[in-house]
């Protein structure tokens, strides 16, 4: 198989991982409703945040969700949808600086 037809299958399948349920299971878990004030009327004013697993910090929507096992490098298609479309205990939703950091570790540790 070419490369080309290999980057566009993954791509595909990236897609569908993205409406996915376990990564929607995922982001339900990370989600917290924060208090942010009162309403005119007195009523509790609150607001949907996510909790970064690495930093702990309250995210307003910009997070990637990351898998814990990596899904690359993969010897073959089965081994590759598998690490992909995982259980949610494999997945963890992470700040863009903590996604940053461990891909980048992630990318060292398969150098070596």
């Amino acid at each position: 198989m070419d490369k080309k037809l290999k980057q566009r299958i993954k791509r595909e399948l990236r897609s569908l991982w993205l409406v996915s349920p376990e990564r929607s299971a995922a982001i339900s878990h990370a989600k917290e409703k924060v208090e942010v004030g009162y309403w005119n009327n007195g009523n509790k004013k609150f607001k949907v945040m996510y909790r970064c697993t690495c930093s702990r910090l309250l995210l307003k929507g910009e997070y990637q969700i990351d898998h814990h096992v990596p899904v690359e490098p993969t010897t073959d298609w089965n081994e590759y949808m598998t690490k992909l479309f995982c259980s949610v205990d494999n997945l963890n939703l992470l700040c863009l600086e903590c996604h940053a950091k461990k891909t980048n570790q992630e990318k060292l540790n398969v150098k070596c």
